[in-house]
């Protein structure tokens, strides 16, 4: 997945996210702020849930401002989204393909297209935009 945050008068960004792949302090401090376990959170931040979101923006951001207090981060909620990467985007049209009806299949496939249009490319692990092509 990627993470785009959007905010009026700053540049946006765009973090690939895989759950899997954050580093063990940061999973701990997550935990720490949001009061979940590691796996209650990664569901929540798929669910919706702003506390979940604020964290991982928190995270992110940490990592480019190292003393950022997770206090100091403040974002209107429809500043962040989760959006598939160009892989992961081939992996569900793969799996659609195998699984359902052909009724339904023209229709996902089509939305799925409409997706890659805006996907980002994960490049060297950085979220790469291909909109302006």
């Amino acid at each position: 997945m990627i993470i785009t945050y959007k905010v009026d008068g700053e540049p946006d960004r765009a973090w690939p996210f895989d759950p899997n792949k954050l580093m063990s302090p940061e999973c701990e401090a997550i935990e720490r702020v949001t009061k979940m376990d590691y796996a209650q959170f990664t569901a929540k931040v798929a669910a919706g849930n702003a506390l979940a979101r604020r964290a991982i923006v928190w995270v992110m951001l940490k990592r480019e401002h190292p003393t950022l207090k997770f206090e100091d981060v403040s974002f209107p909620y429809g500043a962040f989204d989760l959006e598939y990467s160009k892989v992961e985007l081939d992996e569900l049209e793969k799996q659609v393909k195998g699984a359902l009806p052909e009724d339904e299949l023209n229709e996902a496939l089509a939305g799925i297209e409409m997706l890659r249009k805006t996907a980002y490319d994960v490049i060297e692990g950085k979220a790469v935009s291909q909109k302006a092509e």
